[in-house]
């Protein structure tokens, strides 16, 4: 049994949480191919898991590269003597989380979705690497000790250092290219980055990779271990100098490997700026992640897994109350800080129903902190019923009930489409702006008799003479099994408040049967009211 057999044959198979990383140092022209490769995994690559950066700078450098919505998923490695070895070495504790791994140069573009390439990497049971053999078919068309390098090409693939190696000069040349390497899970490859590493290191080596990088020692390490898995990553490569090189074809990945210095980061911009404006042409307009298939498998994945959901509905730009946009942005951010502080495994989802758009500064930078966010603007029915009933509803309190109940049916619903629930425990549905305070414990929900409950703040008596109570809304919760019901309820709650005039508060009470709330005397919220800007804590 091989190295890699006896490693493959100790590991079970991994859940589906993709890791991408990077290594970046050296000058700026670096660090500005590090933002458009992540910016063309995010886009292009429609991929909205977590990434790495292995740097020799500290994390405040680092940031402006990020796209926003990387942010709050960003692995930062500060490593002060990094070299050209750094991407074998994945010691940093992080990695036993996920699973592929995949490791990208900063000098490539992702053009297509990479989806398909992990769910093959996760399968695969060797590294997976691109290869240059159609480049230089005569290095990997005979055994490496028939090999004949009439160009001198072959020390970049490592060529000597095999014919050197009685157990490597039977073997065929895999052309590695060390820009790509993916991997089921850290224990497959950690001993061979290591070996890798070391011999990178190596004093006796030096030459070797002075003239020519750690690749040739890739090759040989993955030629001496039968390590190499071609096929994940086959055909979905291309190296360039330039991006109009055959510019209709999308692989996967462009890697510019031949252009250099400050052409490199402006052929690769060109490149993704191309690729952006054909996103934009085929889809005719830019597109609402509004549909289940437009997250990611980790984001679908972790969605499902999660034991508490958290919506958090918003008006981020709206001219009603005396808080302003900036204010509301800042005590959202808050909400969704305190979610994780609280529940750290806790699903976020915030539904925003603004009535006109939210600058895309101020998106993006929400969408980094939720684990979705959906900003509904005008497609939210229940601002055009405000605005269409008039009189009572056009008041601040009043037009809020219908476009919030509408938000958490969308919301809701989003849920019931992407989750089967069978993992899911408890939906709590929050008011954004407002914070979860220091006293909220989750393990108050866990108690049996809440099992099939809705829990809310203790009633309060109305101060309308026709009704008999009302319910607090900016912090409530029920079981994940009542999900079906909680859209019937939100439907005959969105209803009664037209019907009867009532805001969203006194329908509940309407419509909840009290056998099925339980209700308690505090929430554990604070906030400040919009309308008046008075602070609350309950």
């Amino acid at each position: 049994m091989s190295e890699l057999e006896t490693m493959s044959s100790e590991t079970t198979p991994a859940v589906f949480r993709p890791l991408v990383y990077t290594v970046a140092f050296g000058d700026g022209t670096y660090f500005e191919c590090l933002n458009v490769m992540l910016t063309s995994l995010l886009e292009i690559g429609r991929f909205y898991g977590n990434v790495a950066v292995l740097s020799d700078r500290p994390l405040s450098d680092i940031l402006p590269y990020i796209p926003h919505q990387y942010r709050s998923r960003l692995h930062h490695v500060l490593v002060p003597s990094i070299d050209i070895s750094q991407r074998y070495i994945i010691d940093a504790p992080f990695f036993e989380n996920y699973s592929p791994i995949l490791y990208l140069d900063t000098d490539i573009v992702i053009d297509t979705e990479i989806e398909s390439t992990l769910k093959a990497i996760v399968e695969a049971n060797g590294v997976c690497v691109t290869t240059e053999k159609a480049i230089y078919p005569e290095l990997a068309s005979s055994k490496i000790a028939d090999v004949i390098d009439s160009h001198r090409i072959g020390n970049w693939f490592g060529l000597e250092l095999c014919r050197a190696d009685p157990a490597c000069a039977q073997e065929f040349l895999p052309c590695a290219n060390s820009g790509i390497i993916g991997y089921k899970d850290a224990a497959l490859f950690r001993s061979i980055g290591e070996q890798i590493a070391t011999m990178c290191q190596a004093p006796a080596n030096r030459e070797l990779t002075r003239w020519f990088g750690d690749q040739p020692i890739l090759n040989y390490v993955l030629v001496r271990t039968q390590a190499s898995e071609t096929a994940p990553l086959s055909n979905r490569c291309k190296f360039v100098h330039g991006w109009d090189q055959n510019p209709d074809e999308a692989f996967g990945f462009t890697h510019f490997i031949w252009a250099r210095g400050n052409n490199k980061i402006q052929q690769m911009a060109a490149y993704l700026e191309n690729l952006q404006l054909s996103r934009i042409a085929h889809d005719g307009r830019k597109k609402e992640s509004n549909s289940p298939s437009d997250y990611s498998p980790f984001v679908r994945e972790k969605l499902e897994t999660s034991s508490y959901i958290f919506v958090v509905t918003s008006a981020l730009a709206t001219n009603q109350g005396v808080l302003e946009p900036q204010v509301r942005f800042v005590q959202t951010l808050r909400t969704i800080q305190s979610i994780r502080d609280h529940v750290p495994d806790a699903f976020i989802l915030l539904v925003d129903s603004s009535p006109v758009s939210v600058h895309s500064d101020i998106e993006n930078e929400i969408c980094a902190k939720a684990d979705i966010a959906v900003f509904l603007h005008n497609l939210n029915p229940g601002l055009h019923l405000s605005r269409e009933l008039g009189g009572f509803w056009k008041t601040p309190d009043h037009s809020k009930t219908l476009s919030e109940t509408y938000a958490l049916f969308h919301a809701l619903t989003l849920v019931k489409v992407i989750s089967s629930g069978r993992m899911n425990r408890r939906i709590f549905k929050i008011s954004g702006r407002y914070h979860l305070s220091d006293n909220f414990d989750i393990g108050e929900y866990d108690r049996i008799e809440l099992l099939g409950k809705y829990v809310f703040k203790r009633r309060r008596l109305s101060w309308l003479a026709s009704e008999a109570g009302y319910l607090d809304t900016r912090l409530w919760s029920f079981c994940s099994t009542a999900i079906d019901e909680t859209l019937s309820l939100l439907v005959s709650v969105f209803v009664c408040s037209i019907e009867a005039s009532v805001d969203a508060e006194h329908a509940y009470f309407r419509k909840l049967l009290d056998s099925r709330v339980h209700e308690v005397a505090t929430i554990h919220v604070a906030g400040q009211i919009a309308s008046t800007g008075e602070e609350l804590l309950e």
